[in-house]
């Protein structure tokens, strides 16, 4: 059975930048997973902040986060509606690709997609591609 809980880039940030949030992501760090594509975010972060590369991967295979590395058509074809959707000017929520990919991820195993992000929470409960996404907001 597949971790309740994926993680957004900006929620396991919270606990490497001990950042507001990051007691809520160590909570429930155990029953979580978290996308490749949003690891490699992390860590563009981390290294862009200035840590170096081999300490920045280091800190994250310390924490034995699962990482989620399958991203088949389906998934792939609904991470692109929803992009495509939510980079429209008109459209409330702008989303990255790799919030697409979270969001997707979380959706299609049922599980919830936590994050630090406040514009998610308008997706709370909103059914797409016959998912619902779940979303929980760390701060």
């Amino acid at each position: 059975m597949k971790s309740p809980f994926v993680l957004d880039a900006s929620a396991l940030l919270c606990i490497l930048l001990d950042e507001p949030g990051g007691q809520r992501v160590y909570s429930i760090l155990d029953h979580s997973r978290i996308h490749a594509v949003n690891l490699a975010e992390v860590i563009g972060r981390l290294v862009r902040s200035g840590m170096p590369a081999e300490k920045a991967v280091a800190a994250l295979r310390e924490l034995h986060l699962e990482v989620e590395t399958e991203f088949a058509t389906k998934q792939a074809e609904f991470c692109g509606i929803l992009l495509g959707s939510r980079r429209d000017p008109s459209s409330n929520i702008r989303l990255s690709l790799g919030d697409c990919i979270c969001l997707t991820a979380a959706a299609s195993s049922g599980a919830v997609a936590v994050t630090a992000d406040r514009r998610w929470i308008e997706l709370d409960g909103t059914v797409a591609n016959d998912e619902t996404f779940r979303v929980e907001l760390i701060r």
